[in-house]
């Protein structure tokens, strides 16, 4: 099974390869930029065969036979034109750089990122592990939108009108759930394994193209800094394996603006626009914020191409553009319902934009999201703005620049969508706006590392560690040990992680405390960083205190709602510890003071209604009261 998604996802990069390489400066090497080409490739060949197989499934009852037929002679195709293609003569004029760096802090670097590198693999497996069906948005949007197009024959679009699902985002492009129903396709059923390979087959991509065109624009050290930064997000690892489709957003965001800088650098540019126009198309396939960037993008680009004359690198960046977009468009207008922030009384809501408290409530959840953003413990944007202190900005070129201008009007455009929303903004803001900084932040960090200026002298970045290999070899394997101790604490960090049972962990005053799922509950759900579960009308909740203290009062927090209103009790053994009347929005909670001794205490939920379906669906759950965010203090 496994090996057949392999081989599926395999030749999805062939053809993305084939088509960088096709399209790459002629004055540059295909060999010497595979490291450029090869993480261009996974997201555009992904992009490439979704397109392929959604224009398939709309007319045959068998599409993936179709779709590879048409993958394998396209790639045919394109292989035959780049080995006609005349060889290269091109000759790489910066100097030859061995492979260790040779300072003691580009040594430090290099072993660093290998064993952040290896912890961020281990923490995506583990993600993957404890969410095998992805994510509130990879199960309830883009699997089960992949799920209509593997199993719902040519008439699959109908199921996307039903207005049962209108709460799935029928309306979203389809680049995700049409490259899951591919490989699903192939390995002859709806994997979990599959669907999570092509979610983390984005972030890897999205990683491996940071540090290339990094590399190229700047130097490897920066680079690998620049990778370090990215890998060491935990908000992105994690979701690299859940199937959002911000990783993947993210990635061609990233490709759009990196191709753009790059193509500064190599003449004529032709070909490099219309890889960055293919990129900007797909980011508008992927999600409905994509729209929004390919407009950015496209506004911003050919005004400053105008400006300088360069008439053949627009028409280049628009044919990419428009071949890309074709998917999009005809779903749109063919197929999709109308989207929900946009459709409506939108004339309106234009009141919002001149409504002070819309924005306030804004800007203070911009600063709560930017301060935790990550789930870093420490957020390093401080450190981040110690090295921009110095020269690094005047060597960014006007096309560098163009980078921060499409980053903040994508902040402009994603503040104006929150200012008109027809939902609640407070609810809006609190599910959304962090992963829109994450599709950014990819982005932000490549800008930052065209900036950067390494705090170190230019004396001490000339001299060597020594000239002896076998000597620069005992200190790489020095560092090699100290960073493997780092690396066996990241592993001890990454053991903590929740269990599928758990619902929190906590740690006070020396004591461990857990709060772990019992009897009467559905599946534990997680979006973001919010964790709930649904109770089935009577359910237990364990808090498990660790050690052998003696009792110490405690108090239980989380959140609550319901699809109707009801009461609600909680109770301990005999007594109540907390009672109310909980409705459709979600209610803070905070019981009585408790004295939970070590071991286990039994936390029962109750209800005096009966469950509501969530559905028309046969399958529908009985839904009664879900309950968020559970703490101990």
């Amino acid at each position: 099974m496994i090996f057949s998604a392999v081989v599926a996802v395999g030749l999805a990069w062939l053809l993305g390869t084939l088509t960088v390489s096709l399209l790459w400066p002629r004055i540059r090497s295909v060999r010497m930029d595979l490291s450029l080409i090869l993480p261009l490739g996974i997201g555009l060949g992904l992009g490439l065969t979704s397109a392929l197989y959604f224009a398939a499934s709309l007319v045959f009852e068998n599409p993936a036979r179709i779709s590879t037929v048409t993958e394998v002679l396209v790639s045919a195709v394109l292989a035959w034109c780049l080995w006609r293609r005349p060889p290269s003569s091109a000759i790489d004029a910066r100097p030859a750089t061995a492979w260790l760096p040779r300072t003691w802090f580009g040594l430090l670097i290099v072993t660093i990122f290998g064993q952040v590198a290896i912890l961020a693999a281990v923490a995506t497996a583990r993600a993957y592990k404890a969410e095998p069906l992805g994510s509130w948005d990879g199960w309830a949007i883009w699997n089960m939108h992949a799920r209509f197009m593997f199993r719902g024959s040519a008439n699959w679009p109908e199921l996307l009108r039903q207005p049962a699902i209108a709460w799935t985002h029928a309306d979203y492009p389809l680049l995700v759930p049409a490259s899951v129903a591919r490989v699903w396709a192939w390995v002859g059923r709806d994997a979990p394994s599959a669907s999570g390979l092509v979610s983390a087959m984005f972030g890897v991509a999205t990683v491996g193209l940071l540090i290339a065109a990094t590399a190229r624009l700047r130097s490897r050290l920066i680079a690998l800094i620049g990778g370090l930064l990215l890998l060491g997000t935990p908000f992105f690892v994690t979701f690299s394996s859940n199937e959002h489709a911000d990783i993947p957003l993210g990635f061609f965001m990233l490709a759009t603006v990196a191709l753009l800088a790059l193509s500064d650098r190599e003449p004529p540019a032709r070909g490099l626009s219309a890889l960055a126009g293919l990129a900007a198309g797909m980011a508008a396939w992927t999600k409905n914020e994509g729209l929004l960037f390919a407009v950015v993008v496209g506004f911003t680009w050919v005004g400053y191409e105008w400006s300088r004359g360069s008439r053949w690198t627009i028409g280049a960046f628009l044919s990419g553009l428009v071949a890309a977009l074709l998917p999009v468009i005809y779903f749109k207008i063919s197929l999709a319902p109308p989207n929900d922030v946009v459709s409506g009384q939108l004339v309106e809501r234009l009141g919002g934009l001149f409504d002070g408290s819309r924005h306030l409530l804004i800007l203070d959840a911009l600063g709560r999201d930017l301060t935790r953003f990550g789930e870093w413990r420490v957020a390093p944007f401080l450190a981040m703005l110690l090295p921009l202190i110095g020269p690094g900005w005047q060597r960014l070129s006007r096309r560098e620049w163009l980078v921060a201008v499409v980053i903040g009007l994508m902040l402009a455009g994603y503040y104006g969508i929150y200012l008109l929303t027809p939902w609640d903004l407070g609810w809006h803001l609190s599910f959304s706006l962090v992963r829109l900084l994450l599709q950014l932040w990819p982005a932000v960090i490549f800008f930052w590392c065209l900036a950067v200026t390494l705090p170190v002298s230019p004396a001490a970045a000339a001299s060597p560690v020594d000239d002896r290999g076998s000597r620069r070899a005992v200190v790489f394997a020095g560092l090699l040990f100290v960073n493997a101790g780092l690396a066996g604490v990241g592993l001890t960090l990454l053991g903590r992680q929740l269990a599928p049972n758990e619902l929190s962990r906590t740690r006070i005053d020396g004591t461990e405390v857990s709060a772990i799922v019992g009897d009467g509950w559905s599946a534990r759900e997680t979006y973001g960083r919010t964790t709930w579960i649904w109770s089935k009308g009577k359910s237990t909740l364990w808090l498990r205190i660790s050690g052998d203290r003696p009792p110490i009062a405690r108090t239980l927090t989380f959140a609550m709602r319901s699809l109707g209103p009801r009461i609600v009790t909680v109770t301990i053994g005999d007594r109540i510890v907390w009672r109310g009347e909980v409705g459709e929005q979600l209610m803070p909670v905070e019981t009585t003071r408790l004295e939970l001794p070590p071991g286990l205490t039994a936390v029962v939920f109750s209800t005096d209604s009966p469950g509501v379906l969530e559905s028309a669906s046969p399958d529908a759950r009985a839904l009664t009261f879900a309950v968020y965010s559970v703490s101990v203090k």
